[in-house]
């Protein structure tokens, strides 16, 4: 159903995105909670057992393929190498944890230096830290491909920057009026003043 959504907002702002998957999530899980509670199920004992078969079992992993909406069931072993094969590139880097815990810390000091010019709520700068994980990697085996590669997603959801995003994707927001795009940072730039 969130996959179902998330298509259909494809022409959205991320920050408009985002707010309605949120919206809709909340919706979906209080429905189900609803259900659960009064012992309602929509599948049998023996898919239910299917499924925690395969939730229970650590040598494979259960994930969405590239497209078509397909499940592929994978050795975990050969998820991690692929995903490893695709890592080990030109295209990638290895970085620090350290290097995060630098700009995290730069941008707590410019959040405290904006509050402290009263330029920022003090609750906006509380919200933009609320998230404090690093985004991560996943990768979604491509059905579709010769030897079934692996793309990868990294996963910015309910990260440090997700709540960032959205804020500026609010404030940004008046700056679109029907523009799709902008043609270089001094053109951002000139429409913020």
């Amino acid at each position: 159903m969130i996959a179902g959504v998330e298509a259909g907002l494809y022409n959205k702002s991320i920050g408009v995105k985002e707010d309605i998957i949120s919206e809709v999530k909340k919706v979906v899980n209080m429905h189900l909670d609803r259900y659960t509670k009064l012992g309602v199920k929509n599948l049998s004992k023996v898919q239910l057992d299917a499924i925690h078969y395969l939730k229970s079992d650590e040598t494979i992993i259960v994930i969405p393929a590239d497209k078509g909406k397909k499940v592929v069931v994978m050795n975990i072993d050969d998820y991690i190498k692929k995903v490893e094969d695709k890592l080990n590139t030109k295209d990638y880097i290895v970085e620090q944890n350290d290097r995060f815990k630098t700009i995290k810390k730069k941008f707590e000091i410019l959040l405290s230096e904006l509050v402290g010019k009263k330029e920022m709520e003090k609750e906006t700068m509380e919200y933009l830290l609320s998230d404090k994980n690093i985004p991560y990697v996943r990768g979604q085996v491509e059905v579709h491909k010769e030897g079934s590669p692996m793309r990868i997603i990294v996963s910015m959801r309910d990260t440090m920057s997700s709540n960032l995003t959205k804020y500026l994707a609010k404030i940004t927001k008046s700056l679109a009026d029907g523009v799709r795009c902008i043609k270089s940072t001094q053109e951002f730039i000139k429409q913020l003043y």
